[in-house]
């Protein structure tokens, strides 16, 4: 108590407008309060008291104030890293996430009081250059350090009129135009507030009215939003596919935490893990065959084994000629276990993508990967991820420092190689008069969208998202990490089908319309038809140029300030 007393009132009250605005940032997507749903006015408005905390704090408490708004922001947007591994690795993402956070207040602090009048322009391009940054990492888009998670646009994924303008600029175009909006509002309410503490004029409207400025700015603003309306409109009502596809998506809900079960032996394991699990796969494969599905989709690892290697029967032989016989009894029943599934998937006549690993005989490198096989069970080719998870698949200092890499795996990491190709799998016989060209994406790779842009560029016409967020244990953070695909759709109008091992495995229309999905946390299925577009786009073709334009932009700002600063610096000596 004695610390908060002393804080002066008004900053108190400060600390407690940054942290509701962390509140309001949270409903913009689904939340362990509301799972399903988000609230998309939120994309509007949840920004405007932390503006005004900032520009409204005093100097000597501004350091503590922007802690404060980061480790908010940082709890209430990334609560689903707890869940996974506990209050460290939350801190581990806040604490990094922390650095884009505080840069983008202490540049928004200098444009208000240093460059206030043009604060319309210079707050949205801050924001955006640093989301930029965040979402590009330091080397470009494919950087390890790059995550482009939970930006302000994504909360407009469930109004897709309004977001179809990301063909043109990507999520971080829809990003700086929510800002600027938020921005516009913050002015209204700073307006407002002057003239009633300076002349006592309570009627607010006609205060607003009286200001030439902010009618300008609103009449540009609301002119903004009906273009990109107008804009979604026509796109929505006069692009066609040029066919469609019957998919079957997957949902098998197997429970991929082995490491609260006790297994007596490896056969113990078979019984009770994989066999079941693979019999949930079939099963509703089955299913979705009866539906009419000409193309199945099972998630991510979901064959839990490297599947090359087991289909190889020469390393069978060998190990039983060297004697290894644990290894080779082992092995055998891996073996016994893919051609069982082999069976039971060629019994479905359907083009199969498999989530699997694979493992490179000569470097011994695992992959986390999709097989395509075509209906007699021939693999036509695979994809191995190309943006693997830093810590979770890949330790990215395991040469420098193998030690930590052992401690990595030890608490359930992954030593995942690289894949090298954006590969497009060409399926015949599915239309008349010509192949339908698809790509396969491994879970977190949805939310990248120079994998998907390079893809499409090669031919692709569909996009699989395999994933598995059963380690989650949250329905919200399912939606979470899904309604990034939305966008992906949208930039490039492409389908995109999404199989999660329990969710959310859903259809998703080149418009980023979700049509159909399945609850989480069950067993079951859906067929789709897809519709196949293989239109242009503008982002398909300049990729995230809006965003670059804004992180060169934001450089630039850096830099003319430092050289101000040094030149008062000198001028006053």
């Amino acid at each position: 108590m004695n610390i908060l007393s002393r804080i002066p009132k008004n900053e108190r009250i400060n600390s407690i407008l940054m942290i509701f605005s962390s509140v309001l940032f949270m409903f913009c997507f689904t939340t362990p309060f509301i799972k399903e749903h988000n609230i998309p006015l939120m994309g509007f408005i949840c920004f405007v008291p932390l503006l005004w905390a900032l520009e409204h704090t005093e100097k000597r408490y501004l350091w503590r104030m922007m802690i404060v708004s980061a480790l908010s922001m940082g709890v209430f947007i990334y609560w689903w890293s707890y869940v996974y591994a506990g209050v460290v690795t939350l801190m581990g993402v806040i604490g990094w996430l922390s650095v884009f956070w505080i840069a983008r207040l202490l540049l928004i602090r200098l444009v208000m009081k240093k460059f206030k009048q043009y604060q319309i322009v210079l707050i949205p391009l801050v924001w955006i250059g640093i989301d930029a940054w965040q979402g590009r990492g330091l080397l470009g888009g494919s950087s390890y350090l790059a995550f482009p998670w939970g930006f302000i646009g994504y909360s407009q994924y469930s109004w897709p009129s309004f977001a179809q303008f990301a063909d043109i600029v990507g999520i971080y175009g829809v990003s700086f135009v929510l800002i600027l909006i938020q921005v516009f509002l913050y002015e209204i309410v700073s307006v407002i507030h002057t003239e009633v503490t300076t002349s006592g004029n309570k009627h607010n409207i006609r205060v607003i009215l009286a200001n030439t400025k902010v009618i300008t700015r609103g009449v540009i603003i609301t002119a903004i939003i009906v273009i990109a309306c107008v804009y979604g409109s026509i796109r929505m009502h006069t692009l066609s596919a040029f066919g469609t596809v019957s998919v079957g998506l997957i949902q098998p809900n197997i429970n991929t935490d082995l490491s609260k079960n006790v297994f007596t032996d490896y056969r113990d394991l078979f019984d009770t893990y994989y066999y079941p699990a693979l019999n949930a796969l079939i099963d509703e494969s089955q299913n979705a065959r009866l539906d009419g599905a000409d193309i199945i989709v099972w998630p991510e690892t979901s064959i839990w084994m490297t599947y090359n290697q087991h289909t190889n029967a020469a390393i069978l032989s060998q190990l039983k000629k060297m004697n290894q016989r644990m290894v080779y009894e082992q092995l055998l029943e891996y073996h016994q276990y893919i051609s069982h599934a082999q069976r039971q998937a060629r019994d479905l006549g359907v083009f199969l993508f498999m989530g699997t690993l694979l493992k490179d005989t000569g470097t011994q490198r695992d992959y986390n990967s999709y097989v395509v096989l075509d209906p007699n069970m021939n693999v036509i080719d695979t994809y191995s991820k190309m943006h693997l998870v830093p810590f979770g698949e890949w330790f990215p200092y395991s040469n420098i420092f193998p030690w930590l890499g052992d401690i990595v795996e030890h608490y359930g990491g992954s030593q995942f190689s690289r894949g090298e190709k954006y590969s497009v799998f060409s399926l015949p016989g599915l239309l008349p008069e010509r192949d339908v060209r698809v790509s396969a994406l491994v879970c977190f790779e949805g939310i990248f969208s120079y994998i998907i842009r390079r893809m499409t560029k090669k031919g692709a016409v569909l996009f699989v998202n395999g994933t598995n967020d059963y380690w989650t244990h949250s329905t919200a953070a399912e939606y979470f990490h899904a309604l990034h695909c939305v966008f992906r759709a949208i930039e490039t109008k492409r389908s995109f089908v999404r199989s999660g091992n329990s969710g959310i495995t859903c259809y998703i229309n080149p418009f980023g319309k979700i049509e159909k999905q399945i609850g989480s946390y069950k067993q079951d299925y859906l067929v789709a038809d897809a519709a196949l577009m293989d239109c242009t786009t503008l982002f398909t073709r300049f990729g995230d140029w809006f965003a670059v334009l804004c992180l060169y932009g934001t450089i630039l700002f850096v830099i003319f300030i430092s050289i101000e600063g040094i030149r008062r610096k000198r001028a006053l000596r």
